[in-house]
C-alpha cells in the first residue's frame, strides 16, 4: 500500500523539472522473525542452529585475537555480538536442539560476559565490568574468574 508522498526536490534535489513531482513509496514488512534473526519465526533445522553457535564460537575468538594484540574496544564488539546473537538464540526454546547444544551456548554465553568484562576493566569501565561479571555469577555463584 501506499504510505505517503514526498516531493522529488526532498528526494532528489538536482532536477527543476521533477521537483514538483511527487515521489510515492512502497513498503512491504515480511514474516515475524527480527531483523537479526528473521528464521527464527519458521522451523529451525538442527544443523542451521549449530551453525549460527558456530558463528558466535568465532566472533569470540576473533574477539580473543583483539585481546591478546591489546585492542580491546575492537574485542568488545566482537564479544558483544557473539554474546547477543547467543542471547537472541537461547530465548528462542523451539529453535534450540538438545540439551548438550543449549549447555554449550550457555557456556559461550558465560565466557563471552568473562571476556566482556576483561575489556570493560581495561577500558576503565568498572561498573559495566562489574555488571557482567555480576550476571556470570548469578548463574555460577562459584565461578573463579567473575
Amino acid at each position: 500500500r501506499t504510505i505517503g508522498e514526498l516531493p522529488m526536490s526532498d528526494v532528489l534535489p538536482f532536477s527543476a523539472d521533477a521537483r514538483s513531482e511527487p515521489v510515492s513509496l512502497e513498503v512491504t514488512l515480511v514474516g515475524k522473525g527480527s531483523p537479526d534473526f528473521p528464521w527464527l519465526s519458521q522451523g529451525v533445522p538442527a544443523e542451521s542452529v549449530q551453525r549460527r553457535l558456530q558463528d558466535c564460537l568465532d566472533l569470540r575468538e576473533f574477539g580473543n585475537a583483539e585481546v591478546r594484540e591489546g585492542r580491546y574496544t575492537q574485542a568488545k564488539r566482537y564479544y558483544s555480538t557473539a554474546l547477543h546473537r547467543l542471547l537472541k538464540l537461547l530465548s528462542c526454546s523451539h529453535a534450540l536442539g538438545d540439551a548438550e547444544q543449549k549447555e554449550e551456548m550457555l557456556k559461550t554465553v558465560h565466557a563471552c560476559r568473562l571476556n566482556l568484562s576483561l575489556c570493560y576493566l581495561k577500558l576503565h569501565s568498572h561498573r559495566k565490568c562489574a555488571q557482567q561479571c555480576s550476571k556470570v555469577l548469578h548463574k555460577d555463584p562459584n565461578n573463579v574468574k567473575a
